[in-house]
Protein backbone atom coordinates (compact mmCIF):
# COMPACT_ATOMS: atom_id res chain seq x y z
CA UNK A 1 0.00 0.00 0.00
CA UNK A 2 2.95 2.44 0.62
CA UNK A 3 4.95 1.39 -2.21
CA UNK A 4 1.91 1.85 -4.42
CA UNK A 5 1.60 5.46 -2.90
CA UNK A 6 4.93 6.68 -3.67
CA UNK A 7 4.38 5.46 -6.92
CA UNK A 8 0.72 6.81 -7.73
CA UNK A 9 2.27 10.43 -6.54
CA UNK A 10 4.95 10.25 -8.73
CA UNK A 11 3.04 9.47 -11.75
CA UNK A 12 0.83 12.34 -10.89
CA UNK A 13 3.70 14.67 -10.62
CA UNK A 14 5.34 13.40 -13.71
CA UNK A 15 1.94 13.99 -15.18
CA UNK A 16 2.18 18.02 -13.94
CA UNK A 17 5.55 17.91 -15.13
CA UNK A 18 4.70 17.26 -18.62
CA UNK A 19 1.36 19.79 -18.56
CA UNK A 20 4.43 22.58 -17.33
CA UNK A 21 6.24 21.31 -20.00
CA UNK A 22 3.55 21.31 -23.34
CA UNK A 23 2.64 25.12 -21.77
CA UNK A 24 6.81 26.57 -21.28
CA UNK A 25 9.45 24.62 -21.59
CA UNK A 26 11.68 27.00 -20.65
CA UNK A 27 10.31 26.82 -16.99
CA UNK A 28 11.40 23.51 -16.05
CA UNK A 29 14.74 24.76 -15.85
CA UNK A 30 13.95 27.02 -13.39
CA UNK A 31 13.08 23.29 -11.11
CA UNK A 32 16.63 22.75 -9.97
CA UNK A 33 16.42 18.86 -9.34
CA UNK A 34 14.97 18.42 -12.31
CA UNK A 35 17.80 20.15 -14.10
CA UNK A 36 20.32 18.93 -12.12
CA UNK A 37 19.08 14.70 -13.17
CA UNK A 38 18.93 16.12 -16.74
CA UNK A 39 22.20 17.13 -16.85
CA UNK A 40 23.32 14.16 -15.39
CA UNK A 41 21.80 12.05 -17.74
CA UNK A 42 23.41 11.62 -21.79
CA UNK A 43 22.46 14.21 -24.10
CA UNK A 44 19.82 13.17 -25.67
CA UNK A 45 19.54 14.00 -29.41
CA UNK A 46 22.13 17.32 -29.68
CA UNK A 47 20.64 18.65 -32.99
CA UNK A 48 17.62 19.39 -30.89
CA UNK A 49 16.50 22.79 -28.56
CA UNK A 50 17.17 21.96 -24.85
CA UNK A 51 13.38 22.56 -24.36
CA UNK A 52 12.68 19.95 -26.72
CA UNK A 53 15.10 17.54 -25.38
CA UNK A 54 13.54 18.21 -21.63
CA UNK A 55 10.22 17.36 -23.07
CA UNK A 56 11.68 14.07 -24.50
CA UNK A 57 13.11 13.44 -20.74
CA UNK A 58 9.72 14.39 -19.02
CA UNK A 59 7.73 12.04 -21.51
CA UNK A 60 10.29 9.68 -20.40
CA UNK A 61 9.56 10.04 -16.44
CA UNK A 62 5.69 9.71 -17.39
CA UNK A 63 6.27 6.43 -19.33
CA UNK A 64 8.51 4.63 -16.61
CA UNK A 65 6.07 5.64 -13.60
CA UNK A 66 3.20 4.44 -15.55
CA UNK A 67 4.87 1.33 -16.84
CA UNK A 68 6.14 0.79 -12.74
CA UNK A 69 2.48 1.66 -11.34
CA UNK A 70 1.03 -1.08 -13.73
CA UNK A 71 3.06 -3.78 -12.30
CA UNK A 72 3.08 -2.77 -8.74
CA UNK A 73 -1.10 -2.60 -9.54
CA UNK A 74 -0.83 -6.13 -11.03
CA UNK A 75 1.29 -7.26 -8.03
CA UNK A 76 -1.04 -5.88 -5.51
CA UNK A 77 -4.55 -6.88 -7.43
CA UNK A 78 -2.86 -10.51 -7.08
CA UNK A 79 -1.99 -10.29 -3.80
CA UNK A 80 -5.07 -8.98 -3.09
CA UNK A 81 -7.19 -12.12 -4.34
CA UNK A 82 -4.42 -14.31 -3.07
CA UNK A 83 -5.29 -13.56 0.58
CA UNK A 84 -8.93 -12.95 0.57
CA UNK A 85 -9.08 -16.47 -1.03
CA UNK A 86 -6.99 -17.93 1.29
CA UNK A 87 -9.17 -16.17 4.25
CA UNK A 88 -12.18 -17.42 2.69
CA UNK A 89 -11.02 -21.00 2.10
CA UNK A 90 -9.42 -20.70 5.73
CA UNK A 91 -12.89 -20.17 7.21
CA UNK A 92 -14.45 -23.18 4.73
CA UNK A 93 -11.97 -25.54 5.99
CA UNK A 94 -12.11 -24.55 9.77
CA UNK A 95 -16.02 -25.18 9.12
CA UNK A 96 -15.58 -28.51 7.47
CA UNK A 97 -13.32 -29.50 10.24
CA UNK A 98 -15.45 -28.95 13.07
CA UNK A 99 -18.31 -30.54 10.88
CA UNK A 100 -16.31 -33.78 10.60
CA UNK A 101 -15.21 -33.90 14.08
CA UNK A 102 -18.51 -32.98 15.92
CA UNK A 103 -20.08 -34.98 17.44
CA UNK A 104 -22.60 -37.47 15.94
CA UNK A 105 -25.55 -36.25 17.75
CA UNK A 106 -25.01 -33.02 16.44
CA UNK A 107 -25.11 -34.01 12.81
CA UNK A 108 -28.64 -35.88 13.48
CA UNK A 109 -29.57 -32.30 14.59
CA UNK A 110 -28.51 -30.53 11.47
CA UNK A 111 -29.44 -31.07 7.76
CA UNK A 112 -26.72 -31.97 5.49
CA UNK A 113 -27.64 -29.90 2.65
CA UNK A 114 -27.38 -26.31 4.54
CA UNK A 115 -24.02 -27.63 5.79
CA UNK A 116 -22.94 -28.47 2.53
CA UNK A 117 -24.36 -25.03 1.22
CA UNK A 118 -22.38 -23.09 3.43
CA UNK A 119 -19.47 -24.56 2.89
CA UNK A 120 -19.76 -23.39 -0.89
CA UNK A 121 -20.47 -19.69 0.25
CA UNK A 122 -16.40 -19.07 0.61
CA UNK A 123 -17.44 -17.12 -1.93
CA UNK A 124 -18.87 -15.06 -0.24
CA UNK A 125 -16.13 -14.83 2.02
CA UNK A 126 -13.64 -14.22 -0.64
CA UNK A 127 -15.84 -11.21 -1.94
CA UNK A 128 -16.00 -9.82 1.28
CA UNK A 129 -12.08 -9.54 2.27
CA UNK A 130 -11.39 -8.66 -1.40
CA UNK A 131 -13.44 -5.56 -0.94
CA UNK A 132 -11.83 -5.07 2.44
CA UNK A 133 -8.80 -5.15 1.06
CA UNK A 134 -8.97 -3.07 -2.07
CA UNK A 135 -10.57 -0.44 0.66
CA UNK A 136 -7.44 -0.51 2.63
CA UNK A 137 -4.74 -0.19 -0.42
CA UNK A 138 -6.79 1.90 -1.71
CA UNK A 139 -7.19 4.48 1.36
CA UNK A 140 -3.32 4.59 1.84
CA UNK A 141 -2.98 5.85 -1.77
CA UNK A 142 -5.60 8.42 -1.38
CA UNK A 143 -3.68 9.44 1.40
CA UNK A 144 -0.61 9.78 -0.12
CA UNK A 145 -2.14 11.67 -3.30
CA UNK A 146 -4.16 13.94 -1.19
CA UNK A 147 -0.58 15.11 0.79
CA UNK A 148 1.40 15.74 -1.85
CA UNK A 149 -1.88 17.63 -3.43
CA UNK A 150 -2.50 20.03 -0.42
CA UNK A 151 1.02 20.68 -0.31
CA UNK A 152 1.64 21.58 -3.82
CA UNK A 153 -2.02 23.64 -4.35
CA UNK A 154 -3.90 23.84 -0.87
CA UNK A 155 -6.58 26.34 -2.73
CA UNK A 156 -7.53 23.82 -5.29
CA UNK A 157 -7.49 21.23 -3.76
CA UNK A 158 -9.68 22.22 -1.15
CA UNK A 159 -12.22 23.08 -3.29
CA UNK A 160 -11.94 19.99 -5.13
CA UNK A 161 -11.03 17.25 -3.18
CA UNK A 162 -13.08 18.20 -0.64
CA UNK A 163 -16.31 18.96 -2.04
CA UNK A 164 -15.65 15.27 -3.80
CA UNK A 165 -15.18 13.96 -0.10
CA UNK A 166 -18.50 15.51 0.46
CA UNK A 167 -20.36 13.80 -2.28
CA UNK A 168 -18.77 10.62 -1.83
CA UNK A 169 -20.18 10.37 1.34
CA UNK A 170 -23.69 10.95 0.54
CA UNK A 171 -23.52 9.00 -2.12
CA UNK A 172 -21.93 6.10 -0.07
CA UNK A 173 -25.07 6.75 2.88
CA UNK A 174 -27.41 6.29 0.14
CA UNK A 175 -26.25 3.30 -1.61
CA UNK A 176 -25.12 1.42 2.03
CA UNK A 177 -28.00 0.26 3.08
CA UNK A 178 -29.63 -0.92 -0.45
CA UNK A 179 -26.77 -2.63 -1.28
CA UNK A 180 -26.67 -4.62 2.57
CA UNK A 181 -30.48 -5.42 1.89
CA UNK A 182 -30.05 -6.74 -1.89
CA UNK A 183 -27.23 -8.90 -0.51
CA UNK A 184 -28.86 -10.36 2.32
CA UNK A 185 -31.77 -11.12 -0.53
CA UNK A 186 -29.33 -12.64 -2.54
CA UNK A 187 -28.23 -15.10 -0.05
CA UNK A 188 -31.60 -16.19 1.28
CA UNK A 189 -32.59 -16.78 -2.14
CA UNK A 190 -28.95 -18.80 -2.88
CA UNK A 191 -29.92 -20.83 0.24
CA UNK A 192 -33.38 -21.72 -0.96
CA UNK A 193 -32.35 -22.67 -4.79
CA UNK A 194 -29.06 -24.72 -3.16
CA UNK A 195 -31.63 -26.36 -0.85
CA UNK A 196 -34.33 -27.05 -3.98
CA UNK A 197 -31.41 -28.69 -5.89
CA UNK A 198 -29.87 -30.42 -3.24
CA UNK A 199 -33.39 -32.27 -2.63
CA UNK A 200 -34.33 -33.39 -6.07
CA UNK A 201 -30.96 -34.53 -7.03
CA UNK A 202 -30.46 -36.07 -4.13
CA UNK A 203 -34.05 -37.64 -3.89
CA UNK A 204 -33.95 -37.94 -7.66
CA UNK A 205 -35.66 -41.69 -7.85
CA UNK A 206 -38.06 -40.73 -5.52
CA UNK A 207 -39.03 -37.30 -7.82
CA UNK A 208 -39.21 -39.69 -10.77
CA UNK A 209 -41.19 -42.14 -9.32
CA UNK A 210 -43.83 -39.98 -8.00
CA UNK A 211 -43.56 -37.93 -11.01
CA UNK A 212 -42.41 -34.85 -9.04
CA UNK A 213 -40.23 -33.79 -11.80
CA UNK A 214 -41.77 -30.73 -13.05
CA UNK A 215 -42.50 -29.71 -9.70
CA UNK A 216 -38.80 -29.31 -9.02
CA UNK A 217 -38.23 -27.58 -12.16
CA UNK A 218 -41.21 -25.26 -11.15
CA UNK A 219 -40.03 -24.28 -7.80
CA UNK A 220 -36.51 -24.27 -9.05
CA UNK A 221 -37.40 -21.78 -11.67
CA UNK A 222 -39.85 -18.96 -9.55
CA UNK A 223 -36.37 -18.86 -7.74
CA UNK A 224 -34.47 -17.34 -11.46
CA UNK A 225 -35.97 -13.99 -11.50
CA UNK A 226 -35.81 -12.76 -7.69
CA UNK A 227 -32.56 -14.42 -8.05
CA UNK A 228 -31.43 -12.46 -11.06
CA UNK A 229 -33.17 -8.77 -9.74
CA UNK A 230 -31.38 -8.99 -5.87
CA UNK A 231 -28.10 -9.62 -8.21
CA UNK A 232 -28.32 -7.17 -10.58
CA UNK A 233 -29.33 -4.88 -7.86
CA UNK A 234 -26.64 -6.08 -5.70
CA UNK A 235 -24.10 -4.93 -8.78
CA UNK A 236 -24.93 -1.79 -9.26
CA UNK A 237 -24.48 -0.01 -6.05
CA UNK A 238 -20.44 -0.69 -5.73
CA UNK A 239 -19.68 1.39 -9.11
CA UNK A 240 -22.94 3.95 -8.42
CA UNK A 241 -20.39 6.39 -6.35
CA UNK A 242 -17.94 5.85 -9.50
CA UNK A 243 -20.94 7.62 -11.86
CA UNK A 244 -21.18 10.58 -9.70
CA UNK A 245 -17.29 11.46 -8.67
CA UNK A 246 -16.33 11.52 -12.32
CA UNK A 247 -19.26 14.43 -13.20
CA UNK A 248 -18.51 16.03 -10.22
CA UNK A 249 -14.66 16.09 -10.55
CA UNK A 250 -14.96 17.57 -14.35
CA UNK A 251 -17.30 20.67 -12.93
CA UNK A 252 -14.87 21.31 -10.06
CA UNK A 253 -12.09 21.04 -12.24
CA UNK A 254 -13.77 23.93 -14.41
CA UNK A 255 -14.25 25.41 -11.02
CA UNK A 256 -10.73 25.25 -10.03
CA UNK A 257 -9.56 27.17 -13.23
CA UNK A 258 -11.94 29.99 -12.65
CA UNK A 259 -10.62 30.12 -9.30
CA UNK A 260 -7.19 30.56 -10.12
CA UNK A 261 -7.85 33.10 -13.17
CA UNK A 262 -9.43 35.18 -10.29
CA UNK A 263 -6.43 34.97 -8.11
CA UNK A 264 -4.41 36.08 -11.03
CA UNK A 265 -1.92 33.08 -11.08
CA UNK A 266 0.26 32.86 -14.64
CA UNK A 267 -0.85 31.02 -17.48
CA UNK A 268 2.18 28.46 -16.49
CA UNK A 269 1.39 27.91 -13.01
CA UNK A 270 -2.72 27.53 -13.88
CA UNK A 271 -1.49 24.79 -16.47
CA UNK A 272 0.78 23.16 -14.23
CA UNK A 273 -1.64 23.07 -11.34
CA UNK A 274 -4.23 22.00 -13.85
CA UNK A 275 -2.38 19.26 -14.41
CA UNK A 276 -1.25 18.19 -11.19
CA UNK A 277 -4.86 18.58 -10.28
CA UNK A 278 -5.77 16.01 -13.51
CA UNK A 279 -3.52 13.81 -12.79
CA UNK A 280 -4.09 13.26 -9.02
CA UNK A 281 -7.75 13.14 -9.62
CA UNK A 282 -7.20 10.77 -12.83
CA UNK A 283 -5.35 8.55 -9.72
CA UNK A 284 -7.61 9.70 -7.02
CA UNK A 285 -10.97 9.22 -7.98
CA UNK A 286 -10.92 5.57 -8.93
CA UNK A 287 -9.07 4.93 -5.77
CA UNK A 288 -11.68 6.45 -4.02
CA UNK A 289 -14.67 4.79 -6.20
CA UNK A 290 -12.38 1.30 -5.66
CA UNK A 291 -12.58 2.80 -1.83
CA UNK A 292 -16.24 3.19 -1.51
CA UNK A 293 -17.35 0.06 -4.35
CA UNK A 294 -15.30 -2.28 -1.78
CA UNK A 295 -16.89 -1.11 1.65
CA UNK A 296 -20.38 -1.62 -0.39
CA UNK A 297 -19.37 -5.05 -1.45
CA UNK A 298 -18.09 -5.56 2.17
CA UNK A 299 -21.99 -4.52 2.94
CA UNK A 300 -23.45 -6.68 0.23
CA UNK A 301 -21.32 -9.83 1.39
CA UNK A 302 -22.00 -9.32 5.34
CA UNK A 303 -25.06 -11.62 5.68
CA UNK A 304 -23.85 -14.23 4.66
CA UNK A 305 -20.12 -14.09 6.19
CA UNK A 306 -21.59 -13.18 9.53
CA UNK A 307 -23.78 -16.31 9.04
CA UNK A 308 -20.64 -18.23 8.19
CA UNK A 309 -19.08 -17.06 11.42
CA UNK A 310 -21.95 -17.69 13.32
CA UNK A 311 -22.37 -21.54 12.25
CA UNK A 312 -18.53 -21.99 12.89
CA UNK A 313 -18.39 -20.67 16.63
CA UNK A 314 -22.12 -22.55 17.14
CA UNK A 315 -20.28 -25.93 16.33
CA UNK A 316 -19.65 -27.74 19.46
CA UNK A 317 -15.87 -28.09 20.26
CA UNK A 318 -13.84 -30.77 18.39
CA UNK A 319 -13.82 -33.98 19.27
CA UNK A 320 -9.78 -35.18 19.09
CA UNK A 321 -8.33 -38.50 17.93
CA UNK A 322 -9.24 -41.68 19.97
CA UNK A 323 -6.50 -44.49 20.29
CA UNK A 324 -8.00 -47.81 19.46
CA UNK A 325 -8.29 -50.13 22.56
CA UNK A 326 -7.09 -54.28 22.29
CA UNK A 327 -10.23 -56.37 22.54
CA UNK A 328 -9.33 -59.70 23.96
CA UNK A 329 -11.98 -61.10 26.22
CA UNK A 330 -15.55 -59.27 26.17
CA UNK A 331 -17.44 -56.08 25.45
CA UNK A 332 -20.25 -54.45 28.22
CA UNK A 333 -22.28 -52.47 28.86
CA UNK A 334 -23.64 -51.87 32.58
CA UNK A 335 -26.87 -49.98 33.24
CA UNK A 336 -27.05 -47.70 30.23
CA UNK A 337 -28.89 -45.36 30.05
CA UNK A 338 -29.34 -42.22 27.19
CA UNK A 339 -31.94 -39.61 26.43
CA UNK A 340 -31.46 -37.38 23.20
CA UNK A 341 -31.09 -33.81 23.07
CA UNK A 342 -34.82 -31.80 23.66
CA UNK A 343 -36.21 -35.57 24.19
CA UNK A 344 -38.41 -36.01 27.85
CA UNK A 345 -38.38 -40.11 27.10
CA UNK A 346 -35.31 -41.95 27.16
CA UNK A 347 -34.03 -43.82 24.79
CA UNK A 348 -32.09 -46.30 26.69
CA UNK A 349 -32.69 -47.68 30.17
CA UNK A 350 -30.66 -49.66 32.49
CA UNK A 351 -29.07 -51.63 29.54
CA UNK A 352 -26.89 -54.60 30.51
CA UNK A 353 -24.58 -56.70 27.87
CA UNK A 354 -22.23 -58.58 27.17
CA UNK A 355 -20.52 -59.97 23.97
CA UNK A 356 -17.80 -62.10 24.15
CA UNK A 357 -14.92 -62.14 21.88
CA UNK A 358 -15.57 -64.48 18.85
CA UNK A 359 -19.35 -64.72 19.62
CA UNK A 360 -22.26 -64.12 17.53
CA UNK A 361 -24.71 -61.89 19.39
CA UNK A 362 -28.43 -60.26 17.84
CA UNK A 363 -30.29 -57.89 18.78
CA UNK A 364 -34.09 -58.16 17.82
CA UNK A 365 -37.27 -55.52 18.70
CA UNK A 366 -39.29 -53.51 16.85
CA UNK A 367 -38.52 -49.72 15.36
CA UNK A 368 -38.27 -47.72 17.76
CA UNK A 369 -37.41 -50.09 20.84
CA UNK A 370 -33.77 -48.49 21.11
CA UNK A 371 -31.80 -50.97 18.47
CA UNK A 372 -30.22 -47.63 16.65
CA UNK A 373 -29.49 -46.16 19.52
CA UNK A 374 -27.72 -49.05 20.94
CA UNK A 375 -25.64 -49.62 17.98
CA UNK A 376 -24.63 -45.57 17.86
CA UNK A 377 -23.56 -46.83 21.59
CA UNK A 378 -21.06 -49.70 20.77
CA UNK A 379 -19.76 -47.60 17.49
CA UNK A 380 -19.32 -44.77 20.11
CA UNK A 381 -20.96 -42.26 18.11
CA UNK A 382 -23.03 -41.37 20.98
CA UNK A 383 -22.09 -41.42 24.82
CA UNK A 384 -24.22 -42.57 27.25
CA UNK A 385 -26.03 -40.62 29.42
CA UNK A 386 -25.11 -43.20 32.37
CA UNK A 387 -23.64 -45.87 32.81
CA UNK A 388 -20.56 -47.89 32.27
CA UNK A 389 -18.82 -49.17 29.18
CA UNK A 390 -15.31 -51.72 29.81
CA UNK A 391 -13.72 -53.17 27.13
CA UNK A 392 -11.52 -56.63 29.04
CA UNK A 393 -13.26 -55.27 32.05
CA UNK A 394 -11.66 -52.01 32.31
CA UNK A 395 -14.14 -48.59 32.07
CA UNK A 396 -13.56 -46.80 28.88
CA UNK A 397 -14.67 -43.72 27.30
CA UNK A 398 -16.62 -44.84 24.03
CA UNK A 399 -15.90 -42.64 21.26
CA UNK A 400 -15.80 -43.42 17.32
CA UNK A 401 -12.44 -45.28 17.05
CA UNK A 402 -12.55 -47.14 20.64
CA UNK A 403 -12.29 -50.56 19.06
CA UNK A 404 -11.51 -51.97 15.44
CA UNK A 405 -15.26 -51.78 14.39
CA UNK A 406 -16.20 -53.05 10.60
CA UNK A 407 -19.75 -51.24 9.78
CA UNK A 408 -22.13 -52.33 7.38
CA UNK A 409 -25.53 -50.33 7.43
CA UNK A 410 -29.09 -51.01 5.99
CA UNK A 411 -27.91 -48.62 3.34
CA UNK A 412 -24.30 -48.56 2.56
CA UNK A 413 -22.59 -45.18 2.01
CA UNK A 414 -20.74 -45.87 -1.85
CA UNK A 415 -18.45 -43.06 -2.78
CA UNK A 416 -18.42 -42.00 -6.45
CA UNK A 417 -14.87 -43.63 -6.69
CA UNK A 418 -13.82 -47.07 -8.00
CA UNK A 419 -14.70 -50.23 -6.01
CA UNK A 420 -11.60 -50.65 -4.30
CA UNK A 421 -11.61 -46.99 -3.06
CA UNK A 422 -14.83 -47.86 -1.52
CA UNK A 423 -13.59 -51.25 -0.46
CA UNK A 424 -10.60 -49.59 1.40
CA UNK A 425 -12.23 -46.66 2.92
CA UNK A 426 -10.27 -47.51 6.46
CA UNK A 427 -7.57 -46.30 4.68
CA UNK A 428 -9.04 -43.58 2.24
CA UNK A 429 -6.10 -40.79 0.60
CA UNK A 430 -3.56 -43.33 1.56
CA UNK A 431 -4.45 -45.43 -1.71
CA UNK A 432 -6.15 -49.12 -1.48
CA UNK A 433 -3.64 -52.16 -0.86
CA UNK A 434 -5.36 -54.16 -3.80
CA UNK A 435 -4.22 -57.65 -2.64
CA UNK A 436 -6.11 -56.71 0.80
CA UNK A 437 -9.18 -55.41 -1.47
CA UNK A 438 -9.23 -58.90 -3.39
CA UNK A 439 -8.95 -60.92 -0.55
CA UNK A 440 -12.28 -59.07 1.58
CA UNK A 441 -13.55 -59.31 -1.86
CA UNK A 442 -13.59 -63.08 -1.47
CA UNK A 443 -14.67 -63.61 1.88
CA UNK A 444 -17.68 -61.01 0.99
CA UNK A 445 -18.26 -63.43 -1.29
CA UNK A 446 -18.56 -60.99 -4.23
CA UNK A 447 -19.48 -63.09 -7.16
CA UNK A 448 -19.83 -60.37 -9.75
CA UNK A 449 -16.16 -59.00 -9.87
CA UNK A 450 -15.85 -60.33 -13.43
CA UNK A 451 -18.74 -58.55 -14.46
CA UNK A 452 -17.21 -54.82 -13.97
CA UNK A 453 -15.72 -53.71 -16.60
CA UNK A 454 -12.31 -52.31 -15.43
CA UNK A 455 -12.71 -54.65 -12.06
CA UNK A 456 -11.78 -53.25 -9.15
CA UNK A 457 -10.95 -50.13 -10.93
CA UNK A 458 -14.67 -49.66 -11.86
CA UNK A 459 -16.03 -46.48 -10.51
CA UNK A 460 -19.12 -46.88 -8.77
CA UNK A 461 -21.12 -43.89 -9.73
CA UNK A 462 -23.03 -41.24 -6.88
CA UNK A 463 -24.47 -43.92 -3.97
CA UNK A 464 -23.45 -46.61 -6.09
CA UNK A 465 -25.97 -46.37 -8.74
CA UNK A 466 -24.66 -48.85 -10.28
CA UNK A 467 -24.75 -51.85 -8.32
CA UNK A 468 -28.06 -54.05 -7.08
CA UNK A 469 -28.79 -53.70 -3.60
CA UNK A 470 -26.66 -57.25 -3.13
CA UNK A 471 -24.44 -56.32 -4.39
CA UNK A 472 -23.93 -52.59 -2.35
CA UNK A 473 -24.23 -54.90 0.74
CA UNK A 474 -21.32 -57.32 -0.34
CA UNK A 475 -19.50 -53.88 -0.76
CA UNK A 476 -20.22 -52.90 2.30
CA UNK A 477 -19.08 -56.35 3.87
CA UNK A 478 -16.02 -56.06 2.01
CA UNK A 479 -15.28 -52.11 3.47
CA UNK A 480 -15.79 -53.61 7.07
CA UNK A 481 -13.53 -56.76 7.00
CA UNK A 482 -10.74 -54.62 5.39
CA UNK A 483 -8.90 -53.22 8.12
CA UNK A 484 -9.13 -56.67 10.08
CA UNK A 485 -12.23 -55.33 12.31
CA UNK A 486 -12.54 -56.70 16.44
CA UNK A 487 -16.10 -56.35 15.82
CA UNK A 488 -17.90 -56.63 12.92
CA UNK A 489 -21.65 -55.09 13.26
CA UNK A 490 -24.51 -55.62 10.86
CA UNK A 491 -27.39 -53.09 11.44
CA UNK A 492 -30.05 -54.36 9.74
CA UNK A 493 -28.03 -54.81 6.85
CA UNK A 494 -30.10 -57.17 5.19
CA UNK A 495 -33.82 -55.96 5.87
CA UNK A 496 -33.99 -54.21 2.69
CA UNK A 497 -33.28 -57.17 0.65
CA UNK A 498 -35.43 -59.95 -1.75
CA UNK A 499 -35.37 -63.77 0.32
CA UNK A 500 -32.61 -65.18 -2.51
CA UNK A 501 -29.96 -61.75 -1.46
CA UNK A 502 -31.14 -62.07 1.96
CA UNK A 503 -29.51 -65.76 2.08
CA UNK A 504 -27.11 -65.18 0.02
CA UNK A 505 -25.57 -62.52 2.37
CA UNK A 506 -26.85 -64.66 5.72
CA UNK A 507 -24.10 -67.11 4.00
CA UNK A 508 -21.65 -64.97 4.24
CA UNK A 509 -22.52 -63.91 7.56
CA UNK A 510 -22.03 -67.55 8.63
CA UNK A 511 -18.77 -67.91 7.06
CA UNK A 512 -17.22 -65.11 9.14
CA UNK A 513 -18.42 -66.08 12.43
CA UNK A 514 -15.58 -68.51 13.20
CA UNK A 515 -12.77 -65.45 13.20
CA UNK A 516 -14.36 -62.49 14.48
CA UNK A 517 -17.03 -61.26 17.39
CA UNK A 518 -20.05 -60.21 15.19
CA UNK A 519 -23.12 -58.48 16.35
CA UNK A 520 -26.46 -58.75 14.00
CA UNK A 521 -29.00 -55.96 14.63
CA UNK A 522 -32.02 -57.56 12.71
CA UNK A 523 -36.26 -56.94 11.79
CA UNK A 524 -35.85 -60.24 10.19
CA UNK A 525 -35.87 -63.71 12.62
CA UNK A 526 -33.91 -65.32 9.69
CA UNK A 527 -31.20 -63.42 10.45
CA UNK A 528 -29.70 -64.22 14.07
CA UNK A 529 -31.38 -67.66 14.11
CA UNK A 530 -27.68 -68.56 14.08
CA UNK A 531 -26.72 -65.80 17.01
CA UNK A 532 -24.88 -67.28 19.99
CA UNK A 533 -27.11 -65.22 22.00
CA UNK A 534 -30.32 -63.00 21.71
CA UNK A 535 -31.13 -59.91 23.65
CA UNK A 536 -34.54 -58.48 22.33
CA UNK A 537 -34.96 -54.84 23.31
CA UNK A 538 -38.69 -52.93 24.25
CA UNK A 539 -39.33 -49.26 24.93
CA UNK A 540 -35.41 -48.97 25.82
CA UNK A 541 -34.85 -52.30 27.60
CA UNK A 542 -33.94 -55.92 27.71
CA UNK A 543 -37.51 -57.86 27.79
CA UNK A 544 -35.40 -61.03 27.00
CA UNK A 545 -31.98 -62.38 26.49
CA UNK A 546 -30.78 -65.87 26.07
CA UNK A 547 -29.99 -68.07 23.27
CA UNK A 548 -32.47 -68.33 19.96
CA UNK A 549 -34.21 -71.24 21.30
CA UNK A 550 -35.28 -69.85 24.34
CA UNK A 551 -35.80 -65.97 22.79
CA UNK A 552 -37.24 -66.36 19.41
CA UNK A 553 -40.56 -68.50 19.88
CA UNK A 554 -41.99 -65.62 22.67
CA UNK A 555 -40.52 -63.05 20.28
CA UNK A 556 -42.58 -64.43 17.73
CA UNK A 557 -46.11 -64.63 19.63
CA UNK A 558 -45.41 -60.41 20.56
CA UNK A 559 -45.25 -60.01 16.95
CA UNK A 560 -48.07 -61.91 16.38
CA UNK A 561 -49.95 -60.27 18.99
CA UNK A 562 -48.48 -56.79 17.94
CA UNK A 563 -50.01 -57.28 14.17
CA UNK A 564 -53.45 -58.42 15.71
CA UNK A 565 -53.81 -55.87 17.55
CA UNK A 566 -52.75 -53.09 15.16
CA UNK A 567 -55.13 -54.54 12.48
CA UNK A 568 -57.99 -53.95 15.27
CA UNK A 569 -57.34 -50.33 15.92
CA UNK A 570 -57.22 -49.73 12.09
CA UNK A 571 -60.64 -50.96 11.88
Amino acid sequence: MFVMGFIELGLAGSISLLGVALADPASLNKIDLLRRIFEFLPTIGSEMPQQIQMLFFVLILVCTATVIKNLAIGFMTYWQCLVAQEVAWDISLKIFNNYIAAPYIWHTQNNPGELFNYLNWRIHSSTFFTGLLQSLSQAGIMLFLLVGAFTMAPAVSVLLYGVSACVALLIYKMAQRRARDAGARTGELSEISSRVAHAALHGIREVKIYNQQLAFIQSYQSLARPTALAAAKQGVFPPLPQWWLESTGMLLLLCGVLLMVVLGDSVASITGTLTLMAAVSWRLLPALNKTVGGVLMMKAQITPVSILLRKCLSIPDLQGETSTLPFHHSLDLQHIDFTYPDSCKPSLRDINITIPKRSMVGFIGLSGAGKSTLVSILTGLVVPTSGKILVDGKEVHASPGFLKIGYVPQNPYILDATLAENVAFADWGKGPDQKRVLECCKLAAMDFLEDLPQGIHTVMGDRGVRLSGGQVQRVAIARALYDTPDLLLFDEATSALDGATEAAIQSTILSLRDNMTIVIVAHRLSTVEACSHLYWLQDGQVVKQGNAAQVLPEYQNFLKKHLTDARTEQS
